[in-house]
């Protein structure tokens, strides 16, 4: 029988198994094979899909849909982005050599690991994190190295001791998701210093991965791109996406910027894969950044929307004695700790879909650390998310009579 090696990489089984939990991709797996079975029942929630762009941005990517054709990396798109990060993060990126459009973030993301990553490479990343980025990293045979969020007073922390005790002159790259996905963390000015310092000192290259950056509930915590600290230019790579912030995950668009010699070097491997971003994408992607001033009430009103779901969740989840839910200060999920209730989040999971037909997603998809905590998106239609959590406020009912 085959055998396919960076895939098997890729499940972790012995790592998760050493600590009783089912690898995340078999576990993702059997999720979501129990919510097929459930067809229409099931509420999905632990997905954005409440928002669709702006008409004026639908329209440009039609028009250029009839067109045919097939338009790869358009430059108007990459200067767009070079004028918003000089203008909203007061970065300079060169249009023409320093900015790459690439099918979503996710797809840079790749590339950046297939680029860099050696076998036994060690990478530091701050957990809760990004799913896809350990069995990405696994893939291509390095190791990654989980540092966790420190969660205090139902509020999310960086751990600056624990930082400066991992990383070392073996450490490769550092992975930093800013806003933090899941929790909804903002890292804030002394902390971007602090991970600056040790990245300079132990020359290891950084990805900054900022594609909820301007989801942000909380205002009154700025935000800071790490791109602004020029001494790690050459060491840097930032994914940015039009995504989450225009609503526009089906049209898979994002960007990587970085030093030219490094975005050289993606433009190829992407030319290899056939898989620059498509033109209807980048089409839409231009129309919103053209027009972002005018699109900030939309993004505001939507960030107000989330804001004001997060409350009502929040505050009701309070009434309850064993679930703890800190505010997120970004993004439109919500990472609730359930483990005084005894079990695995997966199994927390099924249940939940088994009993109430919801679905959300364990936490520990995001590190074994955060197996006491599930994922849910409060982005969906106003009567899906009324339904899904009420069943959610249900379960948790007959949870706590137990």
């Amino acid at each position: 029988m085959n055998t396919f090696t960076r895939f098997e990489r890729s499940l972790m089984k012995e790592e998760y198994q050493k600590a009783n939990l089912t690898s995340p991709i078999e576990g993702l797996l059997l999720i979501r094979k129990k919510a097929a079975e459930m067809g229409d029942q099931l509420i999905n929630m632990h997905i954005m899909a409440d928002q669709t762009p702006p008409a004026s941005v639908r329209i440009a990517a039609a028009a250029q849909a009839l067109k045919g054709g097939y338009i790869k990396n358009i430059f108007p798109l990459r200067d767009k982005i070079s004028k918003f990060y000089k203008k909203y993060r007061n970065v300079q990126y060169n249009p023409e050599n320093e900015i790459l459009m690439t099918v979503g973030s996710q797809l840079g993301l790749d590339c950046a690991f297939k680029l860099l990553v050696e076998p036994e490479d060690e990478i530091i990343l701050f957990e809760p994190d990004y799913a896809p980025y350990k069995p990405m990293i696994r893939f291509y045979g390095g190791q990654p190295l989980s540092i966790p969020l420190i969660l205090k007073n139902n509020k999310w922390f960086f751990d600056k001791d624990n930082f400066s005790s991992k990383i070392s002159k073996k450490t490769k790259m550092v992975i930093l998701s800013n806003p933090n996905n899941p929790v909804g963390y903002i890292y804030r000015k002394d902390d971007l210093d602090f991970i600056v310092d040790l990245v300079q000192k132990n020359d290891c290259w950084l990805i900054s991965d900022e594609v909820w950056s301007l989801l942000l509930e909380n205002k009154k915590i700025p935000y800071i791109s790490i791109a602004t600290y020029k001494k790690i230019k050459d060491r840097l790579v930032t994914v940015f996406s039009a995504s989450k912030t225009f609503g526009m995950s089906g049209y898979r668009t994002g960007a990587i910027l970085g030093p030219s010699e490094f975005i050289v070097a993606i433009g190829q491997m992407v030319r290899f894969s056939g898989h620059h971003a498509p033109t209807v994408g980048q089409i839409a992607f231009l129309e919103a950044m053209k027009n972002y001033e005018d699109m900030k009430p939309w993004i505001n009103n939507r960030i107000s929307e989330i804001k004001k779901r997060v409350n009502y969740v929040v505050s009701n989840l309070e009434k309850f004695k064993k679930i703890k839910c800190a505010v997120p200060e970004s993004g439109v999920f919500l990472f609730p700790s359930i483990q005084e209730y005894g079990m695995s989040s997966l199994d927390f999971c099924l249940r939940l879909m088994r009993e109430e037909k919801v679905f959300v997603l364990p936490g520990y998809f995001y590190g074994k650390r955060s197996d006491g905590f599930i994922r849910m998106s409060l982005s969906l239609p106003e009567e899906d998310f009324k339904e899904g959590i009420q069943r959610f406020f249900n379960f948790i009912k007959k949870l706590e009579l137990m």
